[in-house]
């Protein structure tokens, strides 16, 4: 299963159902674990890195797709255009 590691505010606004798309940069880590995939299928959005007990929440891949990187994400993208646009919904 997919797990993407966010911020506890991103975790908080997926928790609720603010936050319903993630974007990850073309990189050889992500093209290796999002080409292949086809959805619906399921993936975890953990919050934080941390190696003891934190908090996880599943939720439903709907698409995965090629999109321009939204405006408001262009200051942390600096080599690329594009990215991974993945559409999901709190399981």
């Amino acid at each position: 299963m997919l797990d993407f590691h966010v911020t506890k505010t991103i975790f908080d606004l997926t928790k609720k159902g603010y936050k319903t798309h993630e974007y990850r940069e073309y990189k050889p880590y992500w093209i290796k674990r999002l080409e292949h995939l086809n959805p619906p299928l399921m993936a975890n959005i953990v919050e934080g890195y941390s190696d003891k007990k934190i908090p996880v929440t599943i939720i439903k891949i709907n698409s995965i797709k090629s999109s321009e990187v939204p405006p408001i994400y262009r200051i942390f993208v600096i080599n690329t255009r594009y990215c991974y646009d993945i559409e999901y919904k709190e399981r």
